[in-house]
């Protein structure tokens, strides 16, 4: 899906997360404010894992530029 462009990756994500969004609400006895607290706490993970990333690679970066 590489060659697919981020326009498109998008509405495919958010087509997804409203299926999934729709199947637990009909499915399960969850609260909105659950839900809501559930997406907050995977916000919250996904920069978390995006600034380890971000640091991983500058870190990275350093040690290329001292071996030269």
């Amino acid at each position: 899906m590489g060659d697919m462009k981020e326009s498109k990756q998008i509405e495919l994500f958010t087509d997804e997360l409203d299926k999934l969004i729709g199947r637990y609400s009909s499915e399960f006895d969850l609260t909105v404010a659950s839900m809501v607290g559930v997406l907050h706490v995977k916000i919250h993970e996904l920069i978390y894992s995006a600034i380890i990333d971000e640091e991983g690679d500058e870190d990275e970066e350093d040690e290329e530029e001292e071996t030269i």
